[in-house]
């Protein structure tokens, strides 16, 4: 896939993830990816999630944000979603900048791969039900792909 449909792809998932912003980002792409290929991402491929994001836009987009205040989903302390808030939206830019900064450092790689890569370098494991992708938080993920794009 080259950089301009990268960039699409990208910018597709932003906008059906601030639809489903209190999602984590495995979570968001279920939602274009469906189940059980969510549960191999390695395997899928770029237009499979490309039509699937396009297809969850126009059949069901989502809402906008809830109002704050929200829960940083990095922090330490403070209050979280066990305190009735929702995750603060603000991360989807972040971790899609990791995204397209891993994915440019790797070009060859499918979004899939891409993602499944940063997990597997970053040491997370994989559970009985193949779950990692839905279950990592999306400051942790960053994290993973910002090192994959150094």
């Amino acid at each position: 896939m080259d950089a301009a449909a990268r960039t699409t792809l990208i910018t597709s998932l932003g906008q059906l993830w601030h639809g489903w912003s209190d999602l984590r980002f495995g979570q968001m792409l279920r939602e274009a990816a469906g189940e059980p290929a969510i549960r191999c991402p390695g395997d899928l491929a770029d237009e499979a999630i490309r039509q699937g994001t396009t297809r969850a836009l126009r059949t069901n987009p989502g809402n906008a944000p809830p109002p704050g205040p929200y829960w940083d989903t990095e922090a330490r302390r403070g209050s979280t979603f066990a305190h009735g808030r929702p995750r603060d939206p603000a991360r989807i830019a972040r971790v899609l900048a990791s995204l397209a900064r891993a994915w440019d450092a790797h070009p060859s790689l499918t979004l899939g791969q891409l993602v499944e890569l940063a997990l597997e370098r970053g040491g997370v494991s994989e559970n009985e039900y193949r779950s990692r992708l839905l279950l990592i938080e999306d400051g942790t993920l960053r994290r993973l792909l910002e090192q994959l794009a150094s």
